[in-house]
C-alpha cells in the first residue's frame, strides 16, 4: 500500500508540488511570527493581555471574512494565482515591519497585513488545487498540500526555538529571519505554479461582466453544499482550538511552557504524516466515508484527553487530534470541489472558511467558559458529545443523498 501511495507522486502535477512547497515555507515563517509576536508585545512593549487578545481576535476575524471575498473574486476574475501572489506579498512585507518598527502601531499594521494576506491567498489556493488536480487524484493532491502546510508548521516551531536560543532571545533577528522563507515561497509560486486556462462548458457557464458578489451564486452552490455546511458548523463547534491541548497539558499534567511547544510539534507532525495517505485513499473510496472516519477519530481524541490519567494517554489524544485534522480539513474541501460548479469553487471554499471560523469562535468561547467553570476534561467531554452529533448528522446526510442518487439513476 505504501508503494501505491508513492507511485501516485508521479501523477501529481508540478504546480501542486509548488503550491505545497510554497505553503510549507510560508507556514514556517507564520509560525515564527505567531509564536513570538504575543511574547514580544508583552515582554518588550509592555502591552496588556487585553490589548493582545483584542488584536489577535480582530486580525483573525479579518482573515476569515477576507477568505470569502477573495474566493468570490477569484471566481469573478477567473484567475487565482494573482490573488495568491498578492497575499504572499502582503505576508512577506509584514515581516520587516515587525523587525524595523518597535511599536504597538507597527505590530498592529504588520499583523493586519499578515492575516489579510493569509485571507487573500487561502480560498484561491484551495480552488486552484481543485482546478489543477486530475479528477482521479484530487484527494491525493489536497492531502499533499495539507501535508506540506502542516510539516511547515511543525518545522516552524523548531526553527523559532532555534532562532531564539541562538540569538539570546533577539526578537528583531527572528522577525528578519522569518522574512526569508516567506519570500522564497512567493518566488516558487511566481515561477513554478501554472494556472490552467478557464473552462467554459454547458454546466459551468460564467456570465460575462457580472457583479463579483451576487446572491444567485450562493443559490447555485446547491442544496448538497448548504446541507454539508450545516454539518461543518456543528463539527467545528467540537473541533476547538489547539490552544486547549497546550493548556490541558500545562494545567492538568503540569507541563512547562517549553514542553507545551513540543505538544504542538507532536500534533502538527501527526497531522502532516496522515494528510497525504488519507487523501490518496479518498480517491478510491467515497470521501464521505473517509470524513466519517475522521470524525470518529475526533471522538476518540476527545475520549483520551477527557479521561487521561497519564502522559501517554494524553499524548495519544494529541496524536489522534492531529490525525483527525489531517483527515477532515482536506476532505471537506475536496468534497466541496467535487460537488459545486467549477466557476464557483472559490466562492464555495470561501464560504466554508467563513462558516468554519464562526463555529470555531463560538466553540472556543463555550470551551473557555466550561474550562473556567469546571476543568479541561469537561471541555473535551462536551467536544466529544458534539462530535458524535456531527457524525450522526453526516451519516444521515450521506444516506439521504445516496438514496436520492439511486432514485435519479
Amino acid at each position: 500500500m505504501t508503494q501505491s501511495f508513492i507511485n501516485k507522486f508521479k501523477f501529481i502535477p508540478l504546480s501542486i508540488w509548488a503550491i505545497g512547497l510554497a505553503g510549507f515555507l510560508l507556514n514556517i515563517s507564520s509560525v515564527i511570527v505567531f509564536g513570538l509576536c504575543a511574547l514580544y508585545m508583552k515582554s518588550s512593549l509592555s502591552t496588556t493581555i487585553v490589548v493582545i487578545a483584542l488584536l489577535e481576535a480582530s486580525v483573525e476575524v479579518l482573515s476569515n471574512v477576507t477568505k470569502l471575498f477573495s474566493g468570490m473574486l477569484s471566481d469573478y476574475l477567473r484567475r487565482r494565482k494573482v490573488l495568491m501572489l498578492i497575499g504572499f506579498a502582503m505576508i512577506t512585507i509584514a515581516r520587516p515591519i515587525l523587525a524595523i518598527f518597535p511599536s504597538i502601531e507597527a505590530i498592529f499594521t504588520a499583523r493586519f497585513l499578515d492575516r489579510l494576506g493569509n485571507g487573500v491567498q487561502s480560498a484561491p489556493r484551495d480552488a486552484l488545487v481543485g482546478d489543477i488536480a486530475p479528477a482521479e487524484f484530487k484527494g491525493a493532491c489536497f492531502g499533499l498540500r495539507q501535508a506540506w502546510s502542516q510539516a511547515g508548521s511543525c518545522v516552524g516551531g523548531g526553527v523559532s526555538w532555534w532562532l531564539m536560543t541562538h540569538s539570546n532571545d533577539d526578537y528583531t533577528y527572528a522577525f528578519w529571519m522569518a522574512t526569508i522563507p516567506a519570500f522564497i515561497g512567493m518566488c516558487i509560486l511566481w515561477f513554478f505554479v501554472h494556472e490552467p486556462k478557464p473552462q467554459d462548458d454547458q454546466t459551468t457557464k460564467v456570465v460575462e461582466n457580472k457583479n463579483p458578489i451576487h446572491v444567485r451564486d450562493f443559490l447555485r452552490l446547491g442544496g448538497y453544499f448548504w446541507g454539508l455546511m450545516a454539518i461543518v458548523f456543528v463539527f467545528f463547534l467540537a473541533r476547538i482550538s489547539e490552544s486547549f491541548l497546550l493548556l490541558h497539558a500545562k494545567e492538568t499534567f503540569f507541563y512547562t511552557a517549553a514542553q507545551t511547544q513540543f505538544i504542538l510539534m507532536f500534533y502538527n507532525g501527526f497531522n502532516a504524516l496522515i494528510s497525504y495517505p488519507v487523501g490518496s485513499v479518498s480517491d478510491r473510496v467515497p470521501r464521505i466515508r473517509v470524513l466519517i472516519f475522521g470524525i470518529i477519530t475526533l471522538v476518540g481524541a476527545d475520549f483520551c484527553l477527557a479521561t487521561a490519567q497519564t502522559d501517554w494517554v494524553m499524548l495519544l489524544g494529541v496524536s489522534l487530534w492531529g490525525i483527525q485534522v489531517g483527515i477532515t480539513q482536506s476532505m471537506f474541501i475536496a468534497i466541496i470541489t467535487d460537488k459545486i460548479p467549477f466557476d464557483l469553487r472559490g466562492t464555495g471554499i470561501g464560504a466554508f472558511y467563513l462558516i468554519m471560523a464562526a463555529a470555531l469562535f463560538i466553540g472556543g468561547k463555550v470551551a473557555g467558559e466550561i474550562s473556567h467553570l469546571y476543568d479541561f476534561r469537561s471541555t473535551f467531554m462536551v467536544s466529544g458529545f458534539i462530535a458524535v452529533c456531527a457524525m450522526v448528522a453526516l451519516f444521515a446526510f450521506s444516506t439521504f443523498h445516496g438514496k436520492k442518487d439511486k432514485i435519479k439513476t
